[in-house]
């Protein structure tokens, strides 16, 4: 059996340089990973981003899927950058009370891999702000 996301493509690739905001406030984010093809044919990757709270509680997922991103074909060789639209709705809660989604504040590990479980994952750890947003639903039900 291979991991979540496992390809098995042709190319050979390694990430590098994990970039995104120092901190995060918005439900929205992006992340930006540098990908190179180690291997001898063109290929292209998925770009998988996790994120979970740096300590979680027992009852706390460790890391969940944020989002992901498919490269460009890319040449043996070379070198390119994945931008990935990121959100942070796996990792809120319903807060019964104010009608929101939350995500509480606190240390959050950001990681960027190939599959679920990646060895080589790149990890950043940075802190994100309370998040509220609310999704309206009302007129659904009408």
């Amino acid at each position: 059996a291979y991991p979540f996301g496992f390809g098995l493509g042709y190319g050979d690739f390694t990430l590098e340089d994990l970039q995104t905001s120092s901190s995060l406030n918005e439900r929205f984010f992006e992340v930006r990973v540098g990908i190179a093809n180690r291997g001898l044919h063109q290929s292209f990757t998925v770009v998988q981003v996790y994120a979970g709270k740096a300590s979680p509680l027992a009852s706390e997922c460790t890391r969940v899927l944020v989002g992901f991103a498919r490269s460009s074909r890319l040449p043996p060789g070379q070198f390119t950058s994945v931008s990935v639209r990121c959100r942070l709705d796996p990792l809120a809660r319903w807060e019964s009370k104010s009608d929101q989604f939350c995500v509480t504040r606190g240390w959050y590990k950001i990681a960027a891999s190939r599959y679920e479980g990646d060895a080589d994952a790149i990890v950043k750890v940075i802190p994100v702000q309370q998040v509220r947003w609310t999704v309206k639903t009302s007129d659904r039900f009408a």
